[in-house]
């Protein structure tokens, strides 16, 4: 336990030094202050109450030909890219928890108030989950934050976009990113 309070407190000293800054060398500092969490969740071992079955899984559809049925459409597809690059199965739930935290910092970055957001939303209540626990559900609301920075800037189509990729992910963005458009 001592790990994550250490990597908050690490990330949020970072975060109060951003504040101060207010510029460009605030984000690479953002940046920063994720590598420790980063890290706890690509090495977190079968710390997570969803890994072991997300490899189970995982290693079902790798020995599996076809569609199986067991996830949304996309989020399969890319288990059988992964796999055809020769990724076991850990180092695929370790890929898409990688994948998540890019398309949140990224969409982090291209929201205007991203610091306080990122920080006092995301990071304290759902990074470790959306990242370690519900890695669909993570990877599916990182592309509907995604979509918000384009639909914040007035490019509905590309919002539409993230928001059909976020639902061929897992099918409960298609109903964030509805409410998101409807709330916007």
């Amino acid at each position: 336990m001592i790990y994550y309070f250490s990597t908050f407190f690490i990330f949020y000293f970072l975060f109060f030094i951003s504040l101060v800054l207010k510029n460009k060398s605030a984000n690479v500092l953002l940046v920063f202050a994720m590598f420790p969490m980063a890290f706890i969740v690509v090495f977190r071992g079968d710390v997570g109450v969803d890994t072991a079955t997300y490899i189970q899984l995982i290693q079902y559809i790798q020995d599996t030909p076809g569609y199986t049925n067991i996830f949304e459409p996309f989020f399969e597809l890319l288990i059988c890219v992964f796999s055809i690059m020769g990724l076991n199965a850990r180092e695929i739930v370790s890929l898409l928890s990688v994948i998540t935290i890019i398309i949140l910092l990224y969409s982090s970055y291209k929201i205007e108030k991203r610091l306080v957001i990122f920080s006092s939303c995301i990071v304290p209540m759902f990074f470790f989950d959306m990242t370690m626990n519900g890695i669909r559900y993570g990877l599916s609301f990182s592309i509907i934050l995604l979509g918000v920075s384009f639909l914040i800037r007035n490019r509905s189509a590309l919002f539409w976009m993230c928001i059909l990729l976020s639902s061929l992910i897992q099918f409960s963005g298609a109903l964030l990113g509805l409410l998101v458009y409807f709330l916007y």
